[in-house]
């Protein structure tokens, strides 16, 4: 767990933290590792599920904090970017989204900082259109941590479980950092994880929880291009619990993808920047290393083949594994090939936090499913 959380922090901890102060990093660290131990035989009993933490009340008040955080201090960081130190993450969103509207062409247009390519694909940008317009983005992470909470609270019954979740991501210095500068890859894991719930709990069968699950992770998967691969994941699942009829959902989702990406590419001229992406990763993995990512990935894929369960705890552990592993591997190599080992400057850190939501989901309905036991 502390990796999972932590190590995502690092960025933000060594950009902040002075360099002769650099050891109280592994001091955070440390307590932060010895809070998690104690904090998880604290809740490991089954009587202290029904403390202040399972109070909806508290529920609604970290919610309402961390809107207000995001409130005051987004426009704070995105002020930067008149001086040239702002991220220019929410710049892929919102300047797309300013072209789409106004009729044009979205990948003609480029984020403020060094005219860097846009990343998000077609149907993610269509999707977070209420955010990307009217000055709302502060919005995009708090809802969907919010629809995330609210679906652990319908799962579990429980609001024990969401302010559970909830309160481990505010114990993440990397999600707050991310969410402050205009990040949507929080967003994208939470919406996998919604897009999990819904393959494994209604399909296969009619009706619109099916028709929404295959509509929103078709548009989920054009998010990054990368994260198409997403929909094979839960192709495999849902071949391996319930059977090769249950093929026909996610090849739903990934025809709607493909065809997003197809009518953008083609409006674009050529000019389709999500493309950058796969020449990114490549450059990020040299050969030796690209070679052992590929074993691993192909290892996870393996494994979650072999030991799915239609369950919706094993549905989510087994796609944070053949989520985490690429991210993982692309990460180092942000830090290791672009960024020499700066951790100050790791921007690949970032890449992890879209996994972040998946293990959380995870934890929370594995710990509701051992207290039933």
């Amino acid at each position: 767990m502390i990796m999972t959380l932590q190590l995502p922090s690092l960025r933000a901890l060594f950009k902040y933290v002075p360099a002769r102060f650099n050891f109280l990093i592994f001091v955070y660290l440390l307590l932060c590792g010895i809070a998690y131990i104690f904090f998880l035989q604290y809740i490991s009993n089954k009587k202290q599920r029904y403390t202040f933490l399972a109070n909806r009340f508290l529920f609604i008040g970290l919610f309402l904090f961390v809107v207000s955080v995001n409130f005051f201090i987004y426009p704070v960081a995105d002020g930067l970017k008149a001086q040239g130190r702002g991220s220019d993450q929410d710049d892929a969103l919102i300047v797309t989204t300013g072209k789409l509207l106004a009729g044009k062409a979205p990948y003609e247009g480029r984020t403020y900082y060094k005219s860097n390519p846009i990343s998000p694909g077609p149907g993610w940008i269509i999707l977070n259109i209420p955010f990307s317009h009217k000055n709302l983005y502060f919005l995009l992470t708090p809802f969907y941590l919010l629809v995330l909470a609210l679906l652990i609270k319908k799962i579990t019954g429980s609001y024990f479980f969401a302010n559970l979740l909830v309160v481990l991501c505010m114990s993440s210095v990397g999600f707050w950092e991310t969410m402050v500068v205009g990040s949507d890859l929080f967003a994208a894991g939470a919406v996998f994880v919604f897009c999990l719930y819904l393959f494994q709990r209604y399909l296969p069968g009619p009706g619109i929880p099916a028709v929404l699950g295959i509509f929103l992770l078709g548009f989920a998967a054009t998010s990054r291009i990368i994260f198409l691969y997403c929909c094979g994941i839960i192709a495999v699942f849902c071949w391996k619990s319930k059977g090769t009829r249950a093929l026909f959902y996610p090849f739903i989702s990934i025809i709607i993808a493909v065809l997003l990406h197809s009518a953008f590419y083609s409006w674009s001229r050529g000019v389709y920047t999500p493309l950058h992406l796969l020449g990114k990763g490549s450059m990020l993995l040299p050969s030796a290393f690209k070679y052992i990512a590929l074993i691993c990935v192909g290892a996870s894929l393996f494994l979650s083949l072999r030991n799915v369960k239609n369950e919706l705890g094993s549905w989510l552990f087994y796609f944070w594994l053949c989520l985490i592993i690429p991210m993982f591997f692309v990460s180092m190599g942000d830090l290791i090939v672009l960024r020499k080992y700066n951790f100050g400057l790791w921007e690949g850190a970032n890449y992890l936090l879209v996994a972040l939501p998946v293990y959380l989901a995870y934890f929370c309905t594995s710990l509701y499913s051992h207290g039933k036991t």
